[in-house]
């Protein structure tokens, strides 16, 4: 799982160098440090092995290039759309998709589980929602190195939660992780200032 997850936290590198080709945005030096802060935080939290040769490691590489894609289109797409005309068809796309692979593997739905489905549900629309609106206001390359904060996160639920032990190196990690992107907003704000003075 260590190493699952570090690598899926490649995307908001991939999507750094996605976003420069397809949107044209600028990859500055503080984003470039946000993202390295971002990538250095994950692995302290994380801690994978040295050796990642699994052949899945592949397929999680290829999905965390796809969540760049993803990313970076809904970006373009927010040029010219709502965030609710995004999740609109964002649902209306993965409807089929969950459907035809469900379908190969369908289990009953227990009637105590639809409560539970209707709080993923939900919370997974408001998540989506809310990633539409910050593309609209922000760069994608400003927006998703937030997505290395989703680690820590993570961690601490499962302490809370499921009583997992929590290591030092998760506070310096989180602590690398929120401080690279903090001073990338910083430094982007005052870039603003200085265009419009």
């Amino acid at each position: 799982m260590a190493e699952v997850f570090a690598i899926e936290f490649t995307a908001p590198v991939w999507t750094i160098f996605l976003a420069a080709f397809i949107l044209k945005e600028k990859f500055t030096w503080p984003r470039g440090i946000s993202v390295l802060t971002g990538l250095i935080g994950v692995y302290l939290i994380v801690q994978p092995g040295s050796a990642i040769v699994h052949p899945a490691s592949l397929a999680v590489l290829f999905g965390a290039m796809a969540f760049a894609l993803a990313y970076t289109m809904t970006k373009k797409l927010s040029r010219t759309d709502t965030a609710l005309c995004i999740l609109f068809y964002m649902s209306l796309i993965q409807l089929p998709l969950g459907a035809v692979t469900a379908a190969f593997d369908w289990r009953q739905i227990y009637p105590a589980c639809w409560p539970l489905i209707l709080v993923v549900g939900i919370v997974g629309l408001t998540a989506h929602y809310c990633l539409a609106k910050a593309m609209q206001v922000a760069e994608a390359t400003i927006v998703v190195p937030m997505d290395f904060l989703r680690l820590p996160l993570i961690a601490v639920i499962g302490t809370v939660f499921y009583a997992e032990t929590v290591k030092p190196s998760l506070f310096i990690g989180a602590a690398l992780i929120l401080g690279g992107n903090l001073f990338s907003i910083v430094m982007e704000r005052r870039r603003i200032k200085a265009a419009d003075t």
